[in-house]
């Protein structure tokens, strides 16, 4: 299925953005941290998308 495919790719680039906050918590940046909420966006519309998928073929 192509969302679980976008939905381990958002998971491997934030647990990389994940690791660089836990290894330098000072050396972080404002723009990291927008980062992150993009992805978060991405990841919550991505599963809003799987979940409406999954309820229509559970519908039909």
């Amino acid at each position: 299925i192509e969302a679980d495919a976008d939905f381990a790719k958002m998971k491997d680039k934030l647990t990389s953005m994940s690791k660089k906050v836990d290894e330098k918590i000072e050396d972080t940046t404002e723009e990291d941290a927008k980062q992150a909420i993009t992805e978060l966006k991405r990841l919550e519309t991505n599963l809003q998308q799987t979940k409406k998928n999954v309820e229509a073929h559970i519908a039909k």
